[in-house]
């Protein structure tokens, strides 16, 4: 015969088999073109199992967008909490500052524009600090000089929260070393000043 009556049955499921791979192909080719520009390209529709597929995505995808939005509400409000502390606070990642507070330019000298990503022993270069950041004994807090000004002194804690993360945390504590000094001078003083008449006392 002619026409379709003389197609065979292995053209047509040949045909099918085609069609259906096809099908599949074209799919495959979407969610690729989706993957790489998916920030602005919607998730393409389709039917069968190539609509869940995109449906699951679409879950994911809206389900990570609102994970961004809370992340960036509670980074936007840790850069805001730290902006108002007269303390330094210096994120570290890999021993790189990657964000830090204006209240660490005043203290240690960073700068903005060209310290960012740059390693923190190169910028604190105090030889006890070194020793401290590297051996990684973070346990109790340490005091150095300012890299800025040398009769200003400087509590230094490190906090890691996260692989490879940590949190420099810095304060000036002149202010509390110099009141330790006078308590320390009026505790002599007042052990000389009573020292004679006790004895006299005493005899």
């Amino acid at each position: 015969g002619s026409g379709l009556v003389g197609i065979s049955p292995g053209y047509g499921l040949g045909l099918g088999v085609c069609g259906y791979l096809g099908w599949h192909l074209l799919n495959i080719y979407r969610l690729v073109g989706w993957l790489v520009n998916k920030r602005n390209v919607d998730l393409p529709d389709s039917y069968g199992v190539w609509s869940d597929i995109f449906t699951q995505l679409y879950y994911q995808q809206r389900s990570q967008r609102r994970r961004r939005r809370r992340l960036s509400r509670a980074l936007e409000e840790f850069k805001q909490s730290t902006a108002a502390l007269p303390d330094a606070a210096v994120v570290l990642k890999e021993d790189q500052l990657k964000w830090w507070n204006p209240a660490a330019e005043k203290l240690l000298g960073f700068q903005r524009k060209i310290d960012k990503n740059q390693y923190i022993t190169n910028l604190l270069r105090d030889p006890r600090f070194v020793e401290y950041y590297l051996g990684k004994h973070w346990q109790q807090p340490i005091q150095i000089q300012s890299p800025l000004d040398e009769n200003i002194k400087l509590g230094i804690r490190l906090v890691p929260y996260a692989l490879n993360r940590c949190l420099l945390y810095v304060e000036d504590i002149t202010r509390l070393q110099h009141l330790e000094s006078v308590r320390r001078d009026f505790v002599a003083n007042v052990s000389d000043e009573l020292r004679t008449p006790l004895t006299v006392v005493s005899g």
